[in-house]
């Protein structure tokens, strides 16, 4: 009990710990995040491309590159350019480090092969990205829903195009569906 006496405590506090702290104001790729994931495509493009302007060949611009793309690959999604969107992946999975962007790139691709009726290559994509620990829970349920069945698609399945056609290609054109828009915001709005 002799102890507690002994304690020297501070004759001020540093502050109210209790009262709520001011909101942190978002910056660069930090909004670019947000305002893509409340819809403002282009407003998430232009602060995405302004930060792959800014080029120094330091490893946090190489990080902020390989975001950048992400966000950018994720936004061409949203906009119906699904070529930009798989371009924009690979970059960010051969620059990018951290291992959300590069596990949710992986899921994304194997979204947009399932789209494209390429399940073999899209079961790849997943297991990718369920290899790549990020530690989070909507990465791993992300990717091992993935792995068990096809990302739907909205017109028709893959099994009525060989049915309807079976000269056709058995790659149609991805077609962005709103369901998608949605889908390219789950999981991408927090990557650190």
């Amino acid at each position: 009990m002799h102890r507690a006496r002994q304690i020297d405590f501070d004759k001020e506090s540093d502050g109210e710990v209790l009262g709520r702290s001011q909101p942190r104001k978002l910056t660069g790729l930090d909004l670019a995040e947000s305002r893509l994931a409340s819809g403002d495509v282009a407003t998430a493009s232009a602060l995405a491309r302004q930060a792959l302007g800014e080029r120094n060949d330091s490893l946090e611009a190489v990080a902020t590159g390989a975001r950048a793309n992400f966000i950018l690959a994720r936004a061409a999604l949203v906009t119906g350019h699904p070529d930009e969107a798989v371009d924009r992946f690979q970059r960010a999975l051969a620059t990018s480090k951290d291992q959300r962007i590069l596990a949710w790139s992986h899921i994304y691709l194997g979204r947009m092969l399932d789209l494209e009726c390429k399940r073999d290559e899209a079961v790849s994509e997943y297991q990718l990205g369920l290899a790549t620990r990020d530690g989070q829970q909507d990465t791993r349920l992300a990717a091992e829903r993935g792995i068990k069945t096809a990302y739907p698609r909205k017109d028709k399945g893959c099994d009525d195009d060989a049915e309807d056609d079976p000269a056709a290609d058995s790659s149609p054109a991805i077609k962005t569906t709103p369901g998608m828009g949605a889908a390219a915001q789950t999981g991408a709005s927090k990557p650190q």
